[in-house]
């Protein structure tokens, strides 16, 4: 079972906007990229509500770490400031270039609409804790996942100050995730927080261990020009793939008229066809028994959701 970890330094930021706080007590997290979180974990581990956006809080598969588990005895006090070890490793951290908050901000939710870039600090186990994507939270995450055998959720300005593999490849795949299911959907994250229904749908897909798979298997990406240039090449791989199920299972009549609803370069996506042109069943029912071509399936079936 895949189990995520969003932590203290794991929200892009804080909605303070239309009065958010005085309404829920907190302003709202805002999550970098949750697409790929919701669709790489079964679980999703949450420090604290106060890390957690207003509309996940009550699902099935969100839950609480500081709710489940007694943590005074996990150590935490040990990132205290006043380690010395400790504020050293951060100035070092503190070194590498972590000046793109607002270009992330904006890649998620648009122009500065009453975000900031800091919540609500609480205490956690024996720790005063404080809330924002910092060095310090980031290493904090990091220990807590490794007793928890958690994956840690980073964001974009955290990963550019990581230095483990794993956090690398985490955000790297839920990145990738994140523009080609919804880099056309503007309002994805919607004010009380990124969950649709849609989700669900996606997450029951029989087709998404195949879309894990094939993304567990791409290499890092680390700047946005590798992640776009990823998502032309799997676009591309599946506009072949399509097109050839196309010709072996339609008629031309019927790959004319298919071509009018929804296309991807010059191929109609699997959804449109399955969904408006007879026969479309049979090419969804091919794609899922050919396993290796899996991805492709879940993949063209989310755009269309997303439409």
């Amino acid at each position: 079972m895949r189990k995520a970890f969003v932590g203290l330094s794991s929200p892009i930021g804080y909605n303070y906007g239309n009065n958010f706080e005085e309404k829920h007590n907190k302003p709202n997290p805002l999550l970098d990229s949750p697409m790929g979180l919701f669709l790489f974990y079964d679980e999703i581990w949450f420090a604290n509500r106060r890390v957690c956006p207003l509309n996940c809080e009550n699902l099935p598969y969100v839950k609480f770490l500081d709710e489940e588990y007694y943590l005074n005895n996990l150590g935490l006090e040990q990132f205290s400031w006043k380690n010395e070890e400790i504020a050293k490793k951060v100035n070092e951290l503190y070194s590498r270039p972590i000046n793109i908050w607002e270009k992330s901000m904006e890649m998620n939710i648009g122009p500065n609409n009453g975000y900031d870039n800091h919540g609500r600090g609480f205490k956690l186990g024996n720790l005063d804790v404080s809330l924002n994507p910092s060095a310090l939270n980031l290493m904090i995450d990091d220990y807590i996942s490794q007793k928890f055998n958690f994956d840690l959720i980073t964001n974009s300005v955290t990963n550019s100050i990581a230095t483990s593999q794993n956090l690398n490849k985490n955000y790297s795949k839920n990145r990738l995730t994140q523009i080609l299911i919804c880099e056309n959907i503007p309002n994805f994250q919607l004010s009380d927080g990124p969950y649709h229904e849609i989700i669900d749908d996606l997450r029951s897909e029989s087709l998404l261990k195949n879309f894990r798979e094939k993304i567990d298997n791409i290499s890092i990406l680390k700047t946005e020009t590798d992640f776009y240039k990823t998502k032309e090449e799997l676009e591309k791989a599946m506009d072949v793939y399509l097109a050839e199920l196309i010709l072996k299972h339609l008629s031309n009549a019927n790959i004319f008229k298919s071509t009018s609803s929804a296309v991807i370069g010059q191929v109609p996506i699997l959804g449109n066809i399955y969904g408006v042109v007879e026969g479309g069943v049979e090419i969804y029912k091919n794609i899922k028994d050919r396993n290796e071509a899996g991805w492709i399936g879940f993949l063209a079936n989310a755009k269309l959701k997303f439409k």
